[in-house]
């Protein structure tokens, strides 16, 4: 499912412009974003946590030659669905 396609049904399913969905979806993804850029974690009961992991510096090799390639310390987003999630996933078929 798209960005797009999200608005689409969502619009449809609550009755709303497509429009206004758009901003209110739009902003929301925004507001998680921006949160995780200053570090605070996202909790989002029954679907799953955002946060911002940190990943060290570190050396690896050039798949296509071989030649070793320092990689920088960055920061990564990471989502940890809640146990909710997790049992809905793995539910079998027909219950």
């Amino acid at each position: 499912m798209t960005l797009v396609e999200l608005e689409l049904v969502l619009a449809d399913r609550l009755g709303l412009d497509a429009q206004e969905t758009s901003r209110v979806v739009r902003g929301a993804l925004a507001l998680v974003a921006e949160r995780l850029a200053t570090g605070e974690d996202v909790k989002l009961q029954g679907f799953g946590r955002f946060s911002a992991s940190e990943r060290p510096a570190r050396r690896r090799k050039d798949p296509r030659d071989g030649r070793d390639l320092d990689v920088p310390a960055r920061r990564a987003a990471v989502f940890r669905p809640s146990r909710l999630l997790r049992e809905r996933l793995n539910k079998p078929e027909g219950r």
